[in-house]
């Protein structure tokens, strides 16, 4: 959603426009003028807030950069369709049921779900009865469910099938409950037995679907480093390809494909930061194996609807990014801004997707401004915030620049 709301609150401060400016400056890789650093932090502040800001930018040189304009005419469809949907009473009923702990009624369910709408409700039973819960602690199934419901309020069933909602409804399931639920014996299901979790508990007809939506190189890293740490081994390179070479040795194994594409990521990478090289890995293997996999995976089916449900997905995310820390919004924005710049890669003719990339683009761009605009406008500790707000910008640069 167009962060509105966020804007318009800054906007109240009667010195947005001088700092709208500075990001302005900002943006052009320049120092801006006393004048206007006078005018945000009075005059006695303006000699050394040149110098940091000039300093800033001469250590963080760059070339050739040019500077991301804002699409005013960006449709807000998948925004103006969440409102419309909180209008409907019978996914009221769902919706507040799942927030209050209770298991969702048939009834209603299968206005939204249809034929898919008994394993609807076993699964979100599911996510209720271990208790999984998104970082604002309302209930993680809520997330599904949105998700859902403007999926289909966009029509992604008019086929008269009800296969993308469910997909849509299901697309966390992997992620979210492999590594909690337990099987007849009372044991959490392993790595050996994914396929017995798939076959359980993710319909057949949209099997498929729900398995490209899952990140799996999430799950398998997070595997790799609780080995690692249970073992008393250092978090490098090598010891993360030894384990994952290891993995592959289990030739049954389903999740194989996705090891082995990993390793050949981390082995061709030479820029891999030993410092953070968990963040590195997971940032790499999001981008160029989750959300190109869902890509090349959409246009070989020449059926966009999988990815599409990833950017609404995002912009669902991105609706709640308040509950996040401000690296934390920073990688939701990030995230944004890589679906959004892969979708137009794809050069789809289809006009609800290119309409949804362009608002999921001027929304990032929005919320990345108003990150950095927050700091520029602090009355007090100038000299921090400033600071502050050049290293949100230069996080942000893949938003503030067209690469």
């Amino acid at each position: 959603m167009r962060p509105y709301f966020d804007i318009k609150m800054l906007m109240q401060n009667p010195k947005f426009p001088y700092a709208m400016e500075l990001l302005e400056y900002f943006k052009k890789r320049t120092v801006p003028d006393k004048g206007l650093l006078e005018k945000l932090y009075g005059a006695s502040k303006t000699d050394i807030l040149q110098k940091q800001i000039g300093l800033f930018f001469e250590n963080n040189y760059k070339e050739n950069f040019v500077i991301r304009k804002h699409d005013y005419e960006a449709p807000v469809e998948i925004y103006n369709t969440r409102t419309n949907l909180e209008q409907d009473l019978d996914y009221q009923k769902i919706h507040n049921d799942i927030i209050e702990g209770r298991e969702p009624e048939l009834y209603y369910l299968r206005k939204f779900y249809g034929n898919f709408s008994e394993q609807i409700q076993f699964l979100y039973s599911k996510y209720l009865k271990y208790n999984l819960k998104r970082r604002c602690e309302l209930p993680a199934a809520s997330h599904l469910n949105r998700v859902a419901g403007v999926a289909i309020k966009l029509n992604f069933n008019s086929d008269g099938s009800f296969k993308y909602g469910a997909v849509a409804g299901l697309h966390d399931v992997i992620e979210d409950l492999f590594p909690v639920i337990k099987d007849e014996n009372g044991n959490h299901y392993d790595f050996e037995h994914y396929k017995d979790f798939i076959e359980k508990y993710i319909p057949e007809e949209v099997r498929e679907e729900i398995k490209i939506l899952s990140n799996h190189y999430d799950m398998i890293l997070a595997y790799v480093v609780k080995y690692l740490r249970d073992t008393d081994k250092a978090m490098t390179k090598n010891n993360i390809l030894d384990m994952l070479k290891y993995m592959t040795s289990k030739e049954q194994w389903e999740l194989n494909k996705y090891i082995r594409k990993m390793i050949v990521l981390i082995e061709k990478d030479n820029s891999l930061n030993e410092k953070e090289i968990i963040d590195d890995i997971k940032w790499k293997c999001y981008y160029e194996l989750y959300l190109n996999g869902i890509a090349t995976a959409s246009k070989s089916m020449n059926n966009f609807r999988l990815f599409e449900i990833k950017g609404i997905d995002l912009l669902d995310n991105f609706h709640g990014k308040d509950v996040l820390s401000v690296d934390g919004r920073i990688r939701n924005i990030k995230k944004n801004i890589m679906w959004a710049k892969l979708g137009y890669s794809l050069s789809s003719t289809w006009m609800p997707l290119n309409n949804h990339i362009r608002e999921c683009m001027e929304d990032a761009f929005v919320a990345a401004e108003c990150i950095v605009l927050r700091d520029l406008l602090q009355e007090q500790s100038s000299i921090d915030f400033v600071m502050a707000g050049l290293i949100k910008f230069k996080k942000l640069e893949d938003v503030f620049y067209i690469s």
